[in-house]
């Protein structure tokens, strides 16, 4: 058995539809690592560029943007799709603040921006950002106000634990914390990222417009002139839930849980607004709040690592690590 590298290797998948996500090695080094040939069509060898008997990237494709019609969508004005697989709206009003999930270990808010035409019984709305709360640390999303949009330049904004996160404008790049527990991944190289905190929530997110045809079917008229609308389209993998979850999206996921919406109707509407209501993105106090934060006497160490150089390849991995003697397994993501 060889011993593992625990210096920093560059590797890549040879198919470039695959990102590769950085993982720490935990298992035995193999010293008969099968050949090329012997991989599946899932599998990629990285040999010649990684030490070929400690690391294997096995990749699973995933979208690049939100699914908004599959189970922990949110997206449109803003429109859900629970765990139960219903889908729902849920307009709030506009400049206020949702509990969207909370759990006991992680805590979620949506912030949403809106207008109402005259006449309208309501706001209409959208995610214009997002705030996640975990462990003593804070994650926020944040689709950038701008009166008029351009595919060719980057709306989104993102912070951990208050800090900018710096993202090269390259598909595939990558940025982690400094405990790795947090990594970001652009998904294309503007307004698109994927989102990971480990064991505990996945999320992809695409920064987009209310259009000028949106805003026509929703009878709003022609878009302000002075803001286009940038929103969050989102879609939410959970990773570990407790029973007692809850938010207008995380209840949807409850054991038994049975929708109070008509699911038969045009447009179901969950109501139920102020039970959901939240005074800031970053603070676990709606009703429903199931959150139990650890102490917060360690503070959090917000020295965090950039992955992906500007002047790299996009499909290159940049910091795998194999500190402990073991297999290095890079799990790939489209």
């Amino acid at each position: 058995m060889k011993e593992a590298k625990t210096h920093c290797r560059r590797c890549y998948s040879r198919r470039p539809e695959y990102k590769s996500v950085p993982t720490v090695c935990s298992f035995p080094c193999k010293s008969d690592a099968p050949p090329a040939e012997q991989i599946n069509s899932a599998s990629v060898d990285l040999g010649g560029i990684l030490d070929r008997n400690c690391c294997t990237a096995r990749c699973k494709k995933r979208n690049s943007e939100p699914d908004c019609n599959e189970r922990g969508a949110v997206c449109y004005d803003p429109r859900f799709v629970g765990g139960d697989g219903v889908m729902f709206y849920y307009h709030g009003r506009k400049d206020e603040t949702y509990c969207i999930v909370s759990d006991e270990k992680f805590h979620i808010n949506a912030h949403f921006i809106g207008k109402r035409p005259a006449g309208a019984a309501h706001d209409y709305t959208w995610v214009q950002s997002l705030g996640v709360l975990f462990s003593s640390h804070t994650l926020s999303v944040g689709a950038r106000q701008v009166a008029n949009w351009d595919d060719s330049q980057d709306h989104l904004d993102i912070k951990f634990d208050g800090r900018d996160i710096y993202l090269p404008q390259i598909d595939g790049a990558l940025w982690a914390s400094s405990a790795a527990d947090v990594v970001v991944e652009r998904t294309s190289t503007f307004n698109n990222a994927h989102i990971v905190i480990e064991n505990l929530v996945e999320v992809t997110v695409s920064a987009v417009p209310v259009t000028e045809q949106e805003f026509e079917n929703l009878t709003l008229g022609f878009i302000d002139q002075e803001d286009c609308f940038a929103h969050l389209n989102l879609q939410f993998h959970f990773l570990e839930l407790s029973n007692s979850t809850d938010g207008v999206l995380g209840q949807t996921y409850q054991p038994g849980y049975k929708t109070p919406v008509q699911s038969n109707s045009s447009m179901p509407i969950m109501s139920e607004e102020e039970k959901y209501l939240s005074s800031s993105l970053l603070k676990a106090e709606c009703k429903v709040s199931q959150f139990r934060p650890p102490s917060r006497s360690v503070k959090p160490n917000t020295e965090n690592v950039n992955l992906v150089e500007s002047d790299a390849d996009p499909f290159e991995l940049h910091g795998a690590r194999c500190p402990r003697h073991g297999v290095g397994i890079l799990n790939c993501r489209r």
